[in-house]
């Protein structure tokens, strides 16, 4: 799988939207400062469960750092987890934290696997 969705904001609630309900998986989704949306819906329209990392700022006055954690939830409730972080002193951005955590699991995710290395 080579390809990330990576979003801020109400770009977080596009990547979720798209990449539960795309029959091929994607390797990741990475969520800064967003939400999940239509979670009541989300059981009958699953369809993959990509590994996801949600992240937010404590102090987010646009959308509520509480956002993250009902999308979690929302997530849980249809069988699939996800990795979440807040971002504390951070309003409605993306910290070094969160850009570090984000990176490393785009990393972690793209990284080819099966492969051998002869030293």
């Amino acid at each position: 799988r080579s390809l990330a969705l990576v979003g801020f904001s109400q770009g977080t609630m596009m990547a979720l939207h798209v990449a539960l309900r795309r029959q091929r998986q994607v390797a990741a989704v990475v969520g800064f400062s967003g939400a999940l949306v239509g979670g009541a819906r989300l059981k009958e329209e699953i369809r993959s469960k990509p590994p996801v990392l949600l992240i937010h700022g404590d102090r987010d006055p646009t959308i509520p750092v509480t956002a993250m954690f009902d999308s979690a939830e929302a997530l849980a409730a249809v069988g699939h987890g996800a990795q979440w972080h807040v971002s504390y002193g951070v309003p409605h951005s993306i910290g070094p934290d969160g850009l570090e955590l984000g990176g490393a699991m785009l990393a972690n995710c793209l990284k080819p696997r099966g492969i051998v290395s002869a030293s």
